[in-house]
């Protein structure tokens, strides 16, 4: 949780113009995917540690996929 709530905040302080497109928009696609866990989990409500662990990893690996604009 604590992962992707940090991840979404560093996205966010990202310059989407620096970055290639389909990347930055992977990338967005991963934190939104992950956005309604993130929201239950501040809820309260329980989630599969499976599905988080896998949330988790699509955010990373699309965050190291990043490629610079060129």
């Amino acid at each position: 949780y604590t992962f992707l709530h940090h991840a979404k905040r560093a996205f966010e302080a990202l310059e989407p113009k620096e970055y290639s497109t389909e990347s930055y928009e992977m990338l967005a696609n991963a934190l939104t995917k992950a956005e309604p866990v993130v929201t239950a989990l501040q809820g309260g409500q329980e989630v599969d540690p499976a599905i988080l662990e896998a949330l988790a990893q699509n955010v990373k690996n699309s965050y190291q996929a990043l490629l610079p604009h060129v």
